[in-house]
């Protein structure tokens, strides 16, 4: 069964980035983010995997063809 809910630590991993990059992008607002118990923070995995898939930068080829979907 797939995890829905990270901690730091798991989105870490699954992201590939730093943990002090995390706390810093959810100072600055940029991560979405729970908080149940007052103090941990967990991510809904399918909060981030949406945040990466807006993120998409269009290659050469899609922009020359129209293939940019926005």
């Amino acid at each position: 069964m797939e995890k829905i809910w990270l901690s730091v630590r798991e989105l870490a991993e699954y992201t590939d980035l730093a943990e002090g990059s995390i706390r810093n992008m959810v100072g600055a607002g940029i991560l979405p983010y729970y908080c149940p118990f007052g103090k941990k923070k967990y991510f809904l995995k399918s909060d981030i995997d949406q945040l990466f898939s807006d993120a998409k930068v269009p290659s050469v080829s899609e922009m020359l063809n129209g293939d940019i979907l926005r």
